[in-house]
């Protein structure tokens, strides 16, 4: 879970399923790269359950109409 700073809003962190990015030419998103794909995993890795600031990186979706956001994982940078 996240905590977005000045807030009280909690988002669930999930691995990144599909960019947003759009290739015009194949009229599909771009798939993900081997080091986006593994981004959800090494922040999990590095993380040791104190809070920390972060950035995060990820397109916000919904796991559920109506449900909680989830954010999934793109890239992050710790201490931003």
């Amino acid at each position: 879970m996240l905590r977005v700073s000045g807030s009280n809003e909690v988002l669930g962190l999930a691995p990144l399923r599909r960019k947003v990015q759009w290739d015009p030419s194949s009229k599909r998103a771009y798939p993900p790269t081997r080091k986006e794909w593994d981004a959800y995993y090494g922040l999990r890795m590095e993380w040791a359950g104190q809070a920390r600031r972060i950035q995060v990186v990820g397109p916000l979706v919904e796991a559920r109409e109506n449900g909680p956001l989830i954010l999934e994982v793109r890239q992050f940078i710790w201490g931003w």
